[in-house]
């Protein structure tokens, strides 16, 4: 499936290619470089989280891992080598195509590395460790190199901002009616993925017994937040939005768009054990969203809303979430969406 209206690419990139994919007509060469660009972009964006969720999930069956794999240190070191894969990874983009930054690529390159600085900085000791503010500060600069990632590597593949998605012109489209709709949607599913979460919970299995994604756990409130903004940004930008009009180039069918992610979706939340199916869910309705809709900040509007709604327990945390969207319901109401802005 293609992102509707949206021309494709003729082929890759600097590629030319003579074998194809007789189920979609795309070159397999092409797939394989998209398929590639994909795995990697999941690899630089969540090893850290994905590694931390796979060694809790063998905790919950019984296995435990030496502490020297699991520990503080050794995380933080997954997750300065990725950081400064990503900051490399972005360098070589640039190097090679400078059109895929807007800023050129000298300034590029001074702000890129600037904000790697920045995460890295408490772990050189250059910034107080344990702050929240360089806390927060190193988390928002990460979030902004993946979403720098995000844009060039579509860029690279000829996908614009606006042709995935990420932004509109004008931009209120994203909060237009369409875009209020696509929010309800994406809060909805994460309203729905709550009693399955509940369900799969009750089954024989492990399952985590604390919650762990509290302001407490966190680090404080402020930074609490920071990780809901990150995730929802993260989640929905990055590993659905971007994949997806990734892996649409080549016309990959929904079906498949959708179980990708949601398997990239799923992994690091492996810590919550067998309820991080409800994860997989999730993440294949939001692709479909995404399809559906192609707006990325309601969608991570969405998300974020329900995550911030995580301080309240379960059925009063839904019954927050319905009101959001009887609210956000009567918006989508109020005025009537062009035709030609839906999607057939």
């Amino acid at each position: 499936m293609s992102l509707s209206g949206d021309p494709l690419p003729a082929s890759c990139p600097h590629h030319h290619v003579h074998v194809a994919d007789p189920a979609t007509g795309r070159s397999l060469a092409c797939t394989v470089r998209v398929y590639a660009a994909v795995v990697g972009l999941w690899f630089v964006v969540t090893t850290p989280y994905a590694w931390s969720a796979g060694a809790e999930f063998l905790s919950l069956c019984g296995v435990g891992l030496d502490e020297r794999w699991t520990g503080a240190n050794f995380v933080s070191a997954l997750s300065i080598l990725c950081s400064t894969a990503v900051v490399v990874w972005l360098h070589l983009l640039w190097r090679r195509e400078p059109a895929t930054t807007p800023l050129g690529v000298l300034p590029s390159v001074l702000i890129s590395t600037a904000a790697l600085g920045l995460y890295l900085a408490p772990w050189l000791g250059l910034l107080p460790g344990g702050n929240t503010v360089t806390g927060i500060a190193g988390q928002l600069a990460q979030l902004g190199l993946l979403v720098w990632l995000v844009l060039s590597l579509c860029a690279h593949y000829g996908l614009s901002p606006q042709k995935w998605g990420l932004w509109t012109r004008p931009t209120r489209e994203q909060w237009s009616p369409r875009g209020a709709e696509a929010m309800v949607n994406a809060l909805f599913a994460c309203v729905l993925a709550a009693p399955l979460y509940v369900l799969l919970a009750q089954l024989p299995g492990p399952v985590q017994q604390v919650d762990q994604t509290t302001a407490e756990n966190s680090g404080g409130l402020a930074m609490f937040l920071t990780q809901m903004l990150w995730s929802s940004v993260v989640e929905e930008v990055v590993t659905t939005g971007a994949v997806a009009a990734l892996l649409s180039i080549v016309r990959r069918p929904v079906w498949e768009i959708a179980l990708v992610i949601g398997v990239m979706r799923a992994i690091p939340h492996l810590y919550f054990g067998l309820p991080a199916l409800a994860m997989l869910a999730l993440g294949a309705a939001c692709t479909v969203l995404y399809l559906r809709h192609r707006l990325v900040w309601p969608l991570a509007g969405g998300h974020a809303t329900y995550n911030l709604l995580t301080f309240l327990p379960t059925v009063p945390r839904v019954v927050a979430a319905g009101l959001v969207i009887y609210v956000l319901g009567r918006r989508e109401d109020s005025t009537s969406p062009d035709p030609a802005d839906r999607l057939p």
